[in-house]
């Protein structure tokens, strides 16, 4: 017993001496990087753009170093200059991509930008990389650091980067190394996306109407991770960024009715990417009915209803003989099912028997109920030309 306790001993003073020595080598990196970063903002004489970027460039491996793995709190704790540091390197980002991309094809400016951000062997031309990563942990930090990189257009640049990468030539770059970008971008996008004004600028940008047009498109199975990725933003935004502001502009662009022209030019070839593009699509309308109906609607007078009942069709007479078509067909089964009993609120019975209603809100939630009836007689309606329904009066309830 004696020899266990000693072996613990030992290790536990182990683990302290390394973990004593992790923080004095943070100690010394968050130091180093201050330094820094005072001598670029009050620099003894002005220097040029290139020798401005080479020293922010210089101050990225000792930030990762400071900050990877730690608490996003301590950031700005422990580094007071963090929203001007998030302002530099966001502008450094956004102005590298712009140069790489100007006065390009799509091609030649996609592989000149997926060759910047890319992680190389040399840590001298790991500067693109670097940044991402950087840019990745402050996405963790507070509103005020958020608005900074938002400030400089990163939102933008990253939707941009996402959409042009749908142009990278086939077996251009490694599958793991792109991979290895894909996951960093689209972690760091996501996370902006967490918050309202990201969603805000996006409107401003009109890159938002471009995430629902990439959302749907048809691609390669090389360039699906992209499409992926869109999806992912698109969802974070439905899930945090969801204003009345956001849906009206949703409406206004006619996204929905965009991408269910998108899904149906893109044909029945590939049953699981229909059905991968309607599930993010579907989050979009049942988050969407938690504040305004207006998207519901709009999916309704764009025949979305009757659509999917076609979709749902085209893949059950091939279910027999394709396991995509089959499996398909039954998670389209349950998106439909979601889909119709959103917006549902149960009506619970009244205390009372002079009133029919306790409150108001109970009226509200009848009309919820009624809001999802008429949504699956829509969806029936598209189903048989001999069907006839007609949502219940409040009399008959």
């Amino acid at each position: 017993m004696n020899f266990l306790r000693r072996i613990v001993a030992r290790k536990k003073g182990l683990y302290n001496e390394e973990s004593s020595a992790l923080q004095q080598e943070r100690s010394l990196c968050i130091q180093h990087l201050r330094k820094l970063f005072l001598e670029f903002l009050h620099p003894p004489a002005p220097l040029p753009q290139d020798q401005q970027d080479l020293k922010i460039y210089l101050m990225l491996p000792l930030f990762l170093k400071a900050f990877n793995e730690t608490d996003p709190g301590d950031i700005s704790e422990k580094f007071s200059d963090t929203l001007q540091f998030a302002g530099h390197t966001s502008t450094l980002l956004v102005t590298e991509v712009q140069r790489r991309a100007a006065n390009k094809s799509k091609l030649d400016a996609s592989k000149d930008v997926i060759e910047y951000l890319r992680c190389h062997d040399s840590e001298a031309d790991n500067r693109g990389w670097n940044l991402l990563l950087v840019l990745s942990i402050l996405t963790e930090s507070d509103e005020s650091v958020i608005r900074c990189m938002l400030a400089p257009g990163l939102q933008s640049i990253l939707v941009k980067c996402m959409r042009l990468f749908f142009s990278l030539p086939e077996h251009f770059i490694e599958e793991p190394v792109l991979l290895q970008i894909k996951t960093v971008l689209t972690a760091t996008l996501v996370k902006l996306c967490n918050h309202t004004e990201t969603a805000l600028q996006l409107i401003r940008t009109d890159e938002l109407a471009s995430l629902f047009e990439s959302l749907t498109q048809s691609v390669s199975n090389r360039h699906v991770i992209w499409r992926n990725s869109i999806s992912e933003v698109v969802t974070a935004i439905t899930r945090h960024c969801f204003t009345s502001e956001v849906i009206q502009y949703i409406h206004q662009k006619s996204c929905i009715s965009l991408s269910l022209a998108n899904i149906q030019q893109a044909g029945m070839d590939d049953p699981l990417a229909v059905v991968e593009m309607f599930v993010t699509l579907m989050c979009v309308l049942k988050d969407s009915a938690d504040v305004s109906p207006v998207l519901l609607d709009g999916f309704r007078d764009c025949h979305g209803y009757k659509f999917l009942h076609g979709t749902l069709l085209g893949f059950s007479t091939k279910a027999s003989v394709d396991d995509d078509s089959k499996e398909a067909c039954r998670n389209l089964v349950i998106l439909i099912s979601s889909l119709v009993m959103t917006g549902h609120v149960q009506l619970l019975p009244s205390s009372t028997i002079s009133t029919p209603f306790q409150t108001k809100d109970q009226a509200h939630q009848l009309e919820a109920q009624c809001a999802t009836w008429r949504r699956s007689r829509y969806f029936l309606m598209s189903s048989s030309k001999h069907w006839t329904w007609t949502c219940p009066s409040r009399s008959s309830l």
